[in-house]
């Protein structure tokens, strides 16, 4: 009776009494005989064998060899098959975003990138054609539509075929002469 464990006893006639399992195998209830116990393992184990073939397709299943078969799918246009292939490949993408960031960066700080440009020979600013091909008026005006004062202007040509802009000493003199044209104190 011993050996039995579950509290098993021999009555004076030989029958086996006292068996309870219940503590043994966990049990909510009594377990009384072996159908008993064989039923409450064979509950256990259902539980156990479908919390694993949950856990088992979560992660992508099973191969018919065997072998897991991760669900890792594409990342970006690549299929990943492995955890190893699916490190590699973001890897290689933050490696990509920052060699563009870079490349941004060199061309901001050297003026090759945005709407306002330095040209190749570093003297001349040029708004970017590509990005503002269809723009024909250039506007300082603050949001409220005040205007803005344009410093630091260069003396424009003054031709019939110029198209540069002339700052204010050169209709200071412009004018001077109109006036002195004119004679008196025009």
């Amino acid at each position: 009776a011993n050996a039995l464990g579950g509290s098993a006893k021999l009555d004076e006639d030989g029958q086996l009494t006292g068996v309870n399992f219940q503590e043994a195998l966990g049990a909510d209830n009594p377990i009384k005989d072996v159908n008993a116990g064989f039923a409450h393992v064979k509950g256990e184990l259902d539980t156990t064998n479908q919390n694993v073939t949950n856990v088992t397709t979560a992660l992508g299943g099973l191969e018919t060899d065997g072998s897991w078969k991760l669900a890792l799918g594409k990342e970006g246009s690549t299929t990943v098959n492995n955890v190893k292939d699916a490190f590699k490949n973001i890897d290689d993408r933050v490696i990509d975003n920052s060699q563009s960031i870079t490349n941004i960066e060199n061309k901001v700080s050297t003026g090759s990138l945005g709407l306002l440009q330095l040209s190749a020979d570093k003297h001349s600013l040029v708004i970017d054609n590509k990005v503002a091909n269809v723009a024909d008026t250039f506007t300082l005006a603050k949001k409220e539509g005040e205007g803005r004062t344009l410093t630091g202007v260069k003396a424009g040509k003054i031709a019939d075929n110029s198209t540069d802009a002339i700052n204010g000493s050169q209709l200071y003199a412009a004018n001077l002469n109109v006036a002195n044209a004119l004679g008196g104190s025009a």
